[in-house]
């Protein structure tokens, strides 16, 4: 078809929206992307407030998507959503719409209004109808109080808040040995890892692909991880570089290794295949081999049950969360004496809004983590995976004598069952190994008692908490097989 003079046909583009998988008429938009799909609703919309205005959101939506993340946008249409079934409109949104809803909120919901008020702005701003104009004098005459935030690090919840240190030895401990075994993957393994070297979110490190991980500087051996940005408003891909430990970055180099040779991603470039990828046989998009914040809480869901550590905070199974590990990061963070602005940069937080939670939280923590040792002999569960023997002739392993385990006290406590390539550092390893064979009678409780006096000097001595407290999970270890000792040797004479 041409026009009267005579022109070229009109070509009829796609809508660059539909490269992001989105359909103007659905009322559910799927967005795929590295860290899992994200879904922005209307239909709440459409059935409170009805066809035009919803017409108007999606509008408005799409206009935000042109330099707004995903996530951004979602959480716009969320609030406007979550509005729409409180209060109802004349035609258009105006502030008597928010005055309404703002009456309606208890006080801890107030920060509600704040969600839609970006999204608002902006709609008004590129002329969109729907929204009056009285909008904007709400926003400026109204203070809206933010999210609180930090209650969980605060208070050092025990299932929500930070882990204290000793928690978090012993999962990494605990980990390791299943890993070792065989029992937990190299991929979950290095998902719990990469949680705790850089208090990423889920979604930032389902994002990781191949190329984000770099070799040494020439004044360092340390290898570095560039973790992606996430919560950001921009949707170009940033991300910060990160130091990671040796045992993370083995782990990152042997899987980035498995996916040079993986056939599933003919033609695509090494550097730019997801380091964490789900176990799909093809892909339609690359997007879809990303395991997704929700592969990353799963990964964590299967180590918590595999480790299967119980809290001697709570006597219940010890939670792990993406959370817990970002919120532990921060707290040690400020334990060790960096300011808030490093804190910040450390969370990937635009701003300091959200991290003087952590400062403010200083002061106490050495306490809790003693209130959290107070008394060993009552130990988290779980840590000793090894098996008590009676001595070195029931241990059951070839050539015991040659394989005796020494304290540094002099006196043997048990012996190795495990390869004798084995590099880990006797005695205190041993008491998180699975291949452990600790003697009934051998003298556990005076190797804990010398750790304890030495974690006593250290501690008088002003050092940091990193420092004295670097054994503290092993010492729980250590107690819980003098405890178990100490039961049978009562259930022996009292048979």
């Amino acid at each position: 078809m041409s026009d009267a003079a005579g022109s070229s046909p009109i070509a009829v583009t796609r809508p660059w929206y539909r490269d992001l998988g989105i359909d103007r008429d659905d009322d559910l938009w799927t967005i795929p992307s590295a860290k899992g799909s994200t879904y922005i609703r209307f239909n709440p919309i459409r059935q409170n407030w009805g066809d035009v205005l919803t017409d108007a959101a999606k509008d408005a939506a799409l206009a935000y998507f042109e330099s707004r993340s995903a996530d951004t946008v979602a959480n716009g249409v969320y609030f406007l959503a979550r509005m729409s079934r409180h209060v109802s409109v004349n035609g258009t949104i105006s502030a008597s719409t928010l005055m309404d809803y703002r009456s309606c909120l208890p006080p801890e919901h107030l920060h509600y209004l704040g969600h839609v008020a970006a999204f608002l702005k902006f709609w008004l701003e590129r002329a969109y109808p729907g929204v009056d104009r009285d909008v904007l004098h709400f926003f400026r005459s109204v203070k809206i109080p933010g999210n609180v935030k930090g209650a969980a690090v605060r208070t050092h919840h025990p299932t929500k808040g930070p882990f204290t240190d000793a928690e978090l030895q012993a999962v990494t401990l605990t980990a390791r040995e299943a890993h070792r075994v065989g029992r937990v993957s190299t991929q979950d393994f290095a998902i719990l890892l990469a949680l705790s070297a850089t208090g990423a979110r889920s979604g930032q490190v389902s994002m990781l692909v191949c190329g984000d991980l770099l070799p040494p500087e020439r004044e360092t051996s340390t290898m570095r991880l560039l973790v992606p940005s996430s919560k950001k408003r921009t949707r170009e891909r940033r991300t910060r570089e990160r130091p990671i430990p040796d045992e993370l970055a083995a782990l990152l180099g042997e899987i980035v290794e498995q996916r040079r040779q993986d056939e599933r991603f003919p033609g695509i470039p090494v550097e730019e295949r997801p380091i964490f990828a789900t176990a799909h046989p093809a892909y339609n998009r690359l997007e879809d081999a990303h395991i997704g914040r929700q592969g990353v809480d799963s990964a964590l869901k299967r180590l918590q049950k595999t480790i299967n550590l119980r809290s001697e905070r709570t006597g219940a199974p010890l939670v792990l969360s993406p959370r817990r590990f970002r919120t532990t990061l921060g707290t040690r963070a400020a334990e060790a004496g960096y300011p808030p602005v490093v804190i910040a940069d450390l969370l990937d937080h635009t701003d300091l809004q959200h991290v003087s939670v952590y400062v403010e939280t200083r002061p106490s923590i050495v306490e809790r983590m003693d209130a959290a040792l107070h008394g060993l002999l009552e130990p988290l569960a779980g840590l000793f995976t090894g098996t008590v023997v009676a001595d070195e002739g029931a241990s059951g392993v070839a050539d015991a004598p040659s394989r005796r385990v020494l304290a540094d006290s002099g006196g043997n406590v048990g012996t190795c069952g495990g390869p004798r390539s084995c590099t880990r550092l006797a005695p205190l390893a041993c008491y998180t190994c699975s291949a452990f064979r600790p003697w009934l009678d051998a003298p556990h409780e005076e190797l804990l008692e010398s750790l304890i006096d030495e974690r006593e000097t250290l501690l008088a001595d002003g050092v940091s908490p990193q420092v004295f407290g670097a054994n503290d999970a092993i010492m729980m270890a250590i107690a819980e097989v003098a405890e178990r000792c100490r039961q049978a040797r009562e259930a022996q004479a009292n048979g």
